[in-house]
């Protein structure tokens, strides 16, 4: 079987599903409590994974992956999408390209992604808190347990 016809059409659809991620994100720093946006930009990686994984290109779908996993928590309200979250998704998005780039040129696993996986991973995990109720992530950080200042009952 010749497989360059499907490498082709993977190369194209992928181009297209990064070309439509890239839009979105821009439109998401104007919008980004927009969920129709979210869903889009959520579909395209998980569509590029999908891709990527029956093609056995399994570095472009662990990376599609680890972008589909802050976007599944940016669905879920786990995160918010903030300035931090589209710097990163966009760094995803251009390594994604170098990918595909180099598989459309026959260099299938030249680019090295673990750092990057490693970050999106890390996204909005970060105990530290920043800022007004945010950690560094975008998450909104967990208030303080209330303590309950009625005595104790005493022990019998």
């Amino acid at each position: 079987m010749d497989m360059s016809r499907y490498r082709d059409l993977f190369v194209a659809e992928a181009r297209e599903h990064l070309a439509v991620m890239g839009e979105t994100i821009l439109a998401l720093e104007k919008a980004p409590a927009s969920p129709e946006l979210i869903d889009s930009l959520f579909r395209c990686a998980h569509s590029l994974k999908g891709m990527a994984s029956s093609m056995e290109y399994p570095e472009i779908a662990t990376l599609a992956h680890s972008a589909e996993g802050v976007l599944s928590r940016v669905r879920a309200g786990a995160l918010s999408f903030d300035a931090g979250a589209a710097d990163l998704l966009l760094t995803a998005a251009g390594l994604l390209g170098r990918m595909v780039d180099a598989v459309a040129a026959g260099e299938k696993g030249a680019v090295d992604a673990s750092p990057l996986i490693e970050q999106l991973l890390a996204f909005g995990t970060e105990p530290e808190t920043v800022g007004e109720g945010k950690t560094s992530g975008g998450r909104a950080a967990s208030s303080p347990s209330p303590v309950d200042d009625a005595p104790l009952p005493a022990k019998r």
